[in-house]
């Protein structure tokens, strides 16, 4: 991230002289790394034996359905290759979502990466007297995803309203004009880094449309961070010298829905 960006998140944790000191480091750190990303042998398009099954499953799954219209195909990745352009992961969420992946057993990893669960329960509330429905949701996979009605209510109404749902999340590599970013799965792949956990199946396709790769570059790294010659790699959320813990606040999805009676004149 620019060096006042950082500065300010390091204020968190430590004195102003001690912020900046840290952050000449990284930025001299960054410097000091050849240009370029190793990425080679980053994917295997093989599919072993033990994730014959998963992979099976998931071409049945409806939950995958999109993923597989849009071209992504299974592949197992090296995550230390692959460059980042997210600012931050919830370390504590992230160890706690991959504690079920055995370090060798593929199969386990890719119940994790590429879950075959058709999403998460809705939460849901509902206020009388403002009339809303507020649906939130840990998931930031949570969306309005149809229309729904005009439904008949007895014994002459109609009911008129939204589907929402809270999807699963599928870990991603795009290949973007030559190098592999993860697009989605930021706290597994950490959580997975930090167990030394490196192979893992992901879906994987390349990309030609930036928007595509990042849907809201505003609240990701500066492009000519991850697009210039020394991008940030997933292994960066686990190097001192370039990243550190601070307390923010954690993100959450929220979807609301309000019925409003209004008289027109004219």
């Amino acid at each position: 991230m620019k060096p006042d960006q950082a500065h300010g998140f390091l204020q968190r944790v430590m004195d102003p002289a001690r912020a900046a000191d840290a952050v000449e480091r990284a930025l001299q750190a960054v410097a000091a790394r050849p240009a370029g990303a190793e990425q080679d042998a980053l994917v295997s398009t093989s599919v072993s034996a033990e994730l014959a099954a998963h992979v099976s499953a998931l071409d049945a799954s409806p939950a995958a359905k999109p993923m597989h219209d849009e071209g992504w195909k299974v592949a197992v990745v090296d995550l230390t290759k692959v460059c980042a352009f997210q600012p931050a992961v919830v370390s504590d969420q992230a160890l706690a979502r991959v504690q079920a992946a055995g370090k060798d057993d593929l199969a386990t990893i890719a119940a994790i990466t590429l879950p075959l669960t058709q999403g998460d329960e809705v939460p849901v509330q509902y206020d009388p007297i403002q009339k809303v429905w507020t649906v939130t949701s840990a998931n930031l996979n949570l969306r309005i995803v149809a229309q729904v009605g005009p439904l008949p209510v007895s014994p002459v109404g109609i009911a008129l309203g939204f589907a929402v749902v809270a999807g699963p999340s599928f870990m991603q590599v795009g290949r973007y004009r030559g190098r592999h970013f993860l697009r989605d799965g930021y706290h597994r792949a950490f959580g997975l880094l930090s167990r030394g956990i490196t192979i893992v199946p992901a879906f994987v396709r390349d990309i030609t449309v930036f928007e595509e790769l990042v849907p809201d570059p505003r609240t990701m790294l500066p492009q000519d961070s991850y697009q210039g010659q020394r991008p940030p790699v997933l292994t960066d959320f686990l190097d001192d010298t370039v990243s550190a813990a601070v307390q923010l606040p954690v993100v959450r999805k929220m979807v609301i829905v309000q019925a409003l009676e209004l008289t027109p004149i004219g």
